[in-house]
């Protein structure tokens, strides 16, 4: 119960990044021939850090997404008891049926897009379609989830944000195979075990400072490097005694005070590319985030609060794939009524974040979560098939 309790934790962590992501994709709805004015969006007094920097929410979920893979399936993988099929269909139910879902309906609202002429109301435009291209020769690699595979991603296109799950995707299969050979073997005695995360350690901060004063987005490197960061702060968790977890905390706290201060105090003009030791400094904080969460000391009676971060967290997958084509079929519907998006309204920004989570809630509820038992029936053994 305590370690569901403390995932559930990390689930509320995830919901807040996913929210990071759809805020800092607010600046889609800026008007023709005016560049987003990130400041001038609705609650920026409130929401700077989130408007200028927010992008990195992809970032977070990569290290969280280490954390949580490391937690609930490196020993399972390592003892056999998840092997490479249940692994993958595992992975496949969960991720693909809503990616081709909403690979269709960003198709389909592009038509709606060019047939009503809303392109011409936006900035974020692609020839007659808004926000990212859907051009056919990109489709096989969407069709097929590698869409991201490259060292320096340098375009978008139909359901932009999926790039980053794609390239989770490799960061998956390195964890498989690291978790069947090496650990495998280094787990048998302490000190092999600390040796082989040490190890990755090394070899994931190692790789962070080399891209750190690149551009944000050389992710091949960078998202491998996070996901293993985030199966160390696994073992760090694991090793972590009472009376080490106050200063932890501490810690924590002054990183992500540190963090946030830096950020505020950055010149806006300097643009919103995080780089060097801010960059570093900014991945320290996620890091530190995630382990006082994950070192929280269990609260009694906390079951709804449990439930709800449990169902927050459901939901960040579908606001992360689903609030482009929310967008588009906003503005397609604005430009049917001839009028623009009024992207500057509090009241607009509020019902557009409402309306995300709803319908994000609905589609796990009715259809990610049918999809994911069906396939899973009947691509598994029915002692494999449950979560």
């Amino acid at each position: 119960m305590e370690t569901r309790q403390r995932l559930a934790a990390l689930e509320a962590l995830r919901f807040g990044a996913a929210l990071a992501v759809v805020l800092w994709h607010h600046q889609h709805f800026a008007p023709a021939g005016r560049p987003a004015d990130l400041l001038g969006q609705p609650g920026a007094a409130l929401l700077r850090p989130v408007y200028l920097y927010g992008a990195m929410g992809v970032q977070f979920f990569w290290l969280l997404s280490g954390f949580v893979f490391f937690t609930r399936y490196l020993e399972p993988v390592a003892d056999g008891v998840v092997g490479a099929w249940r692994f993958a269909v595992r992975r496949f139910s969960r991720l693909y049926p809503l990616h081709l879902l909403t690979l269709l309906i960003v198709i389909a609202l592009q038509q709606w897009v060019q047939a009503v002429g809303a392109a011409a109301r936006y900035h974020y435009r692609a020839g007659e379609e808004l926000i990212y291209p859907t051009p056919p020769q990109g489709l096989p690699d969407q069709l097929t989830m590698t869409s991201g595979w490259q060292v320096r991603q340098t375009a978008f296109d139909y359901n932009g944000p999926i790039w980053s799950v794609s390239l989770e995707l490799l960061a998956y299969l390195l964890f498989f195979l690291l978790a069947v050979t090496t650990f495998r073997w280094c787990r048998r005695t302490p000190g092999r075990r600390g040796v082989w995360f040490a190890t990755l350690a090394v070899l994931a901060v190692s790789a962070l400072v080399a891209v750190a004063d690149d551009l944000p987005h050389v992710t091949l490197v960078e998202c491998v490097a996070l996901f293993l960061l985030g199966g160390v702060l696994t073992e760090v968790r694991r090793r972590a005694t009472p009376s080490h977890r106050t200063g932890l905390h501490l810690a924590a706290a002054a990183t992500v005070g540190l963090a946030v201060a830096v950020l505020l105090g950055r010149d806006p003009a300097r643009g919103t590319d995080l780089l060097g030791g801010t960059r570093l400094l900014v991945v320290a904080a996620f890091a530190a985030l995630i382990l006082s969460a994950s070192l929280a000391p269990r609260v009694r009676r906390t079951g709804s609060l449990r439930r709800w971060a449990e169902r927050a967290g459901a939901c960040t997958y579908g606001m992360y794939l689903l609030h482009v084509p929310l967008q588009l079929a906003v503005m397609a519907a604005f430009a049917t009524w001839d009028r623009t998006v009024p992207a500057g309204s509090p009241l607009f920004l509020a019902a557009f974040l409402v309306a995300l989570v709803l319908l994000a809630a609905w589609v796990h509820a009715h259809v990610e979560a049918p999809a994911q038992r069906w396939l899973r029936a009947r691509l598994l053994r029915p002692s494999a098939s449950a979560v």
